[in-house]
């Protein structure tokens, strides 16, 4: 799904003239690895993957991408 998801970026940006950046990072916390990567490269937009479903209560999304849906300060697009 991950690559699937870089590519489609990668078309849509270009069919919109829109430059996309994609960054591949190693953390222990992947949704505050991706908060500082917002803050550090002044990000606006971030596209973001969803598996689809999760058990865990109180989630609407997965730990990761609810917490960057709230904490991120620029839009979050979720890709379904």
């Amino acid at each position: 799904m991950g690559q699937r998801l870089l590519r489609q970026a990668m078309r849509l940006g270009q069919a919109w003239n829109v430059p996309v950046h994609i960054q591949i990072q190693v953390a222990y916390d992947v949704s505050q690895a991706i908060m500082q990567i917002i803050k550090d490269r002044y990000i606006n937009l971030v596209l973001m993957g969803w598996k689809g479903s999760t058990a865990t209560p109180g989630r609407v999304f997965s730990r990761v991408v609810d917490t960057v849906i709230r904490q991120a300060a620029c839009e979050v697009v979720e890709a379904f």
